[in-house]
């Protein structure tokens, strides 16, 4: 898997790095990297496009930002908190995975906290990150 150069704890799921590919033995297939070596790996969700994942930050800002413009405070309130649950929950949850050395309850419950309250920059530089990572 693919580091974020701006947490190494963090995993993107895209890939795996050419560290791990190099160096098996030439001709033979390291069995952890069969679907079906792993239950855990078999049992998580399924990544998600990085598009897909703009799309839906945009939209949650979107909809902030009218209901704001608006003066429905409250109502963009209540969408704010809907849409750091969407992030931490669904986006988040698809686009990254922790390393099992740093896969601790600390780790994992301050960056999913970080995530729910302060998803419009937490997200947009997680996203430009890896969205820089996979263009480079």
């Amino acid at each position: 898997m693919r580091t974020d150069s701006a947490n190494p704890d963090v995993t993107a799921r895209h890939g795996q790095n050419s560290a791990s590919r190099s160096a098996q033995p030439s001709g033979q297939w390291n069995s952890a990297l069969t679907p079906q070596a792993s239950h855990e790996e078999a049992d998580e969700d399924p990544g998600m496009r990085l598009r897909v994942a703009w799309l839906i930050w945009l939209v949650a800002i979107g909809a902030m930002w009218f209901l704001i413009s608006r003066n429905w405070y409250s109502a963009g309130f209540w969408v704010y908190l809907g849409s750091g649950f969407i992030m931490t929950r669904i986006v988040y949850r698809r686009l990254v995975g922790f390393h099992p050395m740093h896969n601790t309850l600390s780790n994992v419950v301050s960056a999913k906290l970080w995530m729910f309250f302060a998803w419009p920059l937490n997200m947009f530089m997680l996203l430009a990150h890896l969205s820089i990572n996979r263009i480079l």
